[in-house]
């Protein structure tokens, strides 16, 4: 599983050398029996993609070589226990990378000359920020919070009463 950053982001707006690039998205579960529809939305994503590339006419032996990647995580068992709650996997002929998200994504299978990126701006978005500030009779703490995680904030200026 890949960790989406600023410079991978910048890597996949580049204009690909080899085409077709294609963007797929899948709402996926973290637990429960819904956790097995992951699997079958990204099959059912899959022939839509298979028949994208063929009315491109792209040969079938491509076609094969290029979805390769993906029939084999349709399958695996284990890499659908271990989701949040989205999916997207990008891949080209000489590229592949998916990445767990922490939110929900439309499903959708997109063929194109570049990667559709859209939907992971959303980890590089400051509008989810908060604050959370923690107090007790010894300490004074404050945190700032993403959806996806939170640190600790140095009070350096900040003075203590007694």
């Amino acid at each position: 599983m890949d960790t989406l950053d600023r410079d991978t982001l910048n890597a996949l707006v580049q204009p690909q050398n080899e085409r077709p690039c294609l963007s797929f998205f899948v709402p996926t579960h973290e637990v429960g029996p819904e956790a097995k529809q992951g699997s079958i939305r990204l099959k059912n994503l899959l022939l839509k993609a298979e028949r994208k590339l063929d009315t491109l006419d792209v040969p079938a032996k491509q076609i094969e070589k290029l979805l390769k990647p993906i029939k084999k995580l349709v399958d695996d068992t284990l890499f659908w226990k271990h989701q949040q709650n989205g999916l997207a996997i990008l891949l080209g002929p000489d590229t592949f990378h998916c990445f767990r998200l922490p939110f929900e994504v439309q499903e959708a299978a997109i063929v194109g000359q570049r990667f559709f990126i859209k939907p992971l701006l959303r980890l590089f978005s400051l509008a989810d920020r908060f604050y959370v500030l923690a107090l007790s009779q010894q300490h004074v703490r404050l945190l700032q919070c993403t959806p996806h995680g939170a640190g600790r904030v140095e009070l350096r200026d900040a003075v203590e009463e007694p």
